[in-house]
């Protein structure tokens, strides 16, 4: 099976940093679309980001998709998926992604 698109988006909803409305809308690589996402009311945008590509990760492995490129506004998110990795989330991340066999293929920061 081909490469799937994973395009998050995240909003502030109280003009605060505490609470985001994160979404990861997934293009699988036969055109399907889906969307999966969580509001948090707590932790950084990244962790939000983070929590939201786990819950893709579900999705993509019950797809039998193994590659994908990840699409986010989130400059310091990037980084850490594709940084150094040491990191707690990037390590966290990068243990799910192994369990399901699943490859980051690329991260583009998107700005909309």
């Amino acid at each position: 099976m081909g490469k799937a698109i994973v395009r998050h988006y995240i909003e502030s909803v109280n003009n605060r940093d505490d609470k985001h409305r994160s979404r990861m809308v997934i293009i699988y690589p036969n055109g399907e679309q889906e969307i999966v996402g969580y509001e948090f009311t707590f932790g950084t945008a990244n962790y939000a980001a983070y929590k939201n590509l786990q819950l893709a990760l579900v999705h993509l492995n019950n797809h039998g998709v193994k590659r994908f490129e990840l699409h986010t506004p989130l400059i310091s998110f990037a980084s850490e998926l594709t940084g150094i990795g040491d990191s707690f989330l990037a390590k966290k991340f990068r243990k799910r992604a192994a369990l399901y066999g699943i490859e980051l293929a690329e991260v583009r920061v998107i700005i909309e």
